[in-house]
């Protein structure tokens, strides 16, 4: 199984070792918190230019990045999101996007890809304090050394555990 999908059994995994050990009326409370999650779909297209020195070619990027969750609600305090992404190039790929070899032209590092962006269990039972494990956005500070590179159509996510307190 490769890497990516790791976190997607996981997630699966746990949901139904959480049935088997619940006790009825409690099944009935992790189903409605499911029924009560919300799904989400956002699209954006993105036109780049890029000229350099030394490059015989300019990149023109023409790309959509689509967006497609599901956030479920809450049960004994977690919850739980799954995310894809899906960026797909519009029209002729003019610009190395750093694996189609258009060496002539300059990097624009947005190249069609399909992968689970964010797959996460979240625990809010705790005052003041978010607890996540998964593959989730981290943004840093003002995110000059870690962040998830939003101006990218192929966001940056992160596999890991954090721990959030604001008290």
């Amino acid at each position: 199984m490769s890497r990516k999908y790791h976190s997607v059994a996981a997630l699966a995994f746990s949901q139904i070792a959480l049935l088997s050990v619940t006790p009825a009326g409690a099944t009935d409370k992790l189903i409605e918190a499911l029924k009560e999650g919300t799904p989400y779909i956002d699209a954006r297209y993105r036109y780049e230019f890029a000229e350099q020195d030394g490059l015989s070619r300019n990149a023109h990027a023409s790309t959509l990045r689509t967006r497609l969750g599901y956030r479920s609600g809450v049960f004994h305090g977690f919850s739980g999101t799954l995310e894809f992404e899906d960026i797909s190039v519009i029209g002729a790929e003019k610009y190395n996007n750093t694996l189609n070899g258009k060496v002539n032209r300059p990097v624009v590092a947005d190249p069609d890809a399909t992968e689970i962006n964010q797959v996460f269990l979240q625990y809010n039972g705790v005052p003041d304090t978010v607890l996540r494990g998964g593959r989730q956005r981290v943004n840093y500070d003002n995110q000059r050394f870690i962040g998830s590179v939003a101006w990218r159509q192929n966001e940056q996510t992160l596999d890991g555990f954090s721990a959030v307190n604001t008290s």
